[in-house]
């Protein structure tokens, strides 16, 4: 995609048009103990209370209450954008680097799990999307007849709620069922700051530019679930997991755009003069209508018990998807909010019974991005990862009549590392002295970004 503002072609008021929604990854958080250990290859194994989110079939070989709390305790990201701002001046060209290192703890998923008669019932609040960047960069150069200034600042602020219920029942004594029914809401901002000046002491020439887009969202919606359990043997497990497209119910936007254009050339007498060019879009796009805001996603997955261990491996695909179409500001012109490719993931784990309270686990997965192509102020990353973690199961006894399983702590104490290389959006801008100046957005760079999770899960069995 190419976005271009010459601002002395087009002084007045101009609209760019937005971007596309950022179309996220899809292992953003694991939301349960049995996930983190094993890279979320769990639909066809899970028996804890985070088959709500997994698979709700699993919610059938439930016998017990449960409530789990898992959260990410430390969340560790290093992004780095090389040349993310490209600026050419009358003296010369100069690469500017945005980058961003995030320490924060995201807000957790919680998860309450009861059996009434045949039925296994579950309910849970849990966050897909905490995303929290701020990657800023600048740079000033000056010599004996010149001086230049130039600065970027992006920002992404994007969180996900799911609340809903699931439900889970044996079919038989190999086979489980369940459904589940989850509300969606969505809040996002999204900033571009951009801004530059130059000074030439020589003629006197004198340029000042900013461009400012934000854009402030909010979306609900709704989804389901659908899965099955197989016990094919005595030690191979099936899982297969239907996720609905959300249905996006409503949206609100709010969103402008801003460019301020100042400068000091001479005049035809020579003398100094001032000229001042603005303009503002208040409403870039319309807000969407009523349509699908993610795709289908189907999970197909096994799980293998060589007795002290358990193999695991998980495949999930979700189709291309084209959807939101939204009219732009002042014409006839669209875009389509909603523009992801078709994803196929991997995840494999193990997990190891070291003793009837003690179990590790590890894994490895891929978390393929669904973006097309890297919109304005957006990244287009690929990650692999791995994970590895300990499960602590302890009996507790607050009476010394109860039995000694009556009552069970669970902590789950695991660790994350992706590592994703992909695209990042290039801004370019081109000062030619009192001729043009220009703004384009249709270049590409490569990027490399890390990131680490430390992961605690609290869980209570009675």
């Amino acid at each position: 995609m190419k976005r271009c503002v010459s601002l002395f072609a087009l002084p007045l008021a101009v609209t760019l048009g937005p971007t596309a929604a950022q179309a996220s990854n899809d292992v953003a958080y694991f939301m349960s103990g049995d996930a983190a250990l094993v890279s979320g290859a769990v639909a066809a194994s899970t028996e804890d209370s985070g088959a709500v989110w997994y698979n709700p079939a699993g919610l059938g070989n439930i016998r017990r209450q449960q409530v789990d709390l898992m959260t990410t305790v430390a969340l560790v990201e290093s992004r780095r954008i090389p040349a993310g701002m490209v600026t050419t001046l009358p003296d010369g060209q100069s690469r500017i680097t945005l980058d961003e290192s995030r320490l924060d703890v995201p807000m957790p998923s919680t998860i309450y799990v009861r059996r009434i008669g045949g039925l296994t019932l579950g309910g849970g609040i849990f966050i897909s999307q905490d995303e929290d960047a701020h990657l800023a960069g600048g740079q000033t150069a000056g010599g004996d007849t010149s001086y230049s200034m130039a600065r970027a600042n992006v920002d992404v602020v994007t969180q996900r709620y799911h609340l809903g219920v699931a439900t889970g029942f044996e079919v038989s004594r190999s086979v489980r069922l369940g459904f589940g029914l989850f509300g969606v809401y969505q809040d996002e901002q999204h900033v571009q700051d951009l801004g530059l000046a130059y000074i030439d002491a020589a003629t006197g020439e004198q340029v000042a530019v900013q461009y400012e887009w934000r854009e402030a969202s909010e979306r609900l919606g709704v989804e389901a679930t659908a899965g099955l359990q197989v016990d094919a043997t005595d030690a191979l497990a099936l899982g297969l997991v239907v996720r609905s497209p959300i249905w996006l119910l409503s949206e609100s936007v709010d969103a402008f755009e801003l460019f301020t254009l100042g400068m000091v050339v001479p005049n035809e007498q020579g003398a100094p003069q001032s000229v001042v060019f603005g303009g503002v879009v208040p409403e870039p796009r319309a807000a969407a209508g009523r349509g699908l805001w993610e795709p289908l996603r189907v999970v197909g997955s096994l799980a293998y018990d060589f007795g002290p261990v358990t193999t695991l491996a998980e495949l999930s695909h979700a189709p291309r998807l084209r959807s939101l179409e939204v009219e732009l500001e002042g014409g006839p012109e669209t875009r389509y909010l909603v523009d992801r490719r078709a994803v196929t993931n991997f995840r494999f784990g193990a997990l190891v019974r070291a003793s009837k309270t003690v179990e590790v686990g590890w894994g490895a997965y891929t978390d393929r991005s669904p973006q097309r192509e890297p919109e304005p102020g957006t990244v287009d990353v690929d990650y692999v990862g791995v994970t590895g973690g300990v499960r602590l199961t302890e009996p507790v006894k607050l009476a010394r009549s109860e039995r000694a399983d009556h009552l069970l702590f669970r902590t789950t104490v695991a660790a994350r590392y992706g590592f994703g290389q992909g695209q990042a959006t290039q801004v370019n801008a081109v000062v030619d002295g009192s001729e043009d100046i220009d703004l384009t957005f249709d270049r590409h760079v490569d990027v490399t970004f890390h990131e680490l999770h430390l992961l605690i899960g609290a869980g209570v069995l009675f």
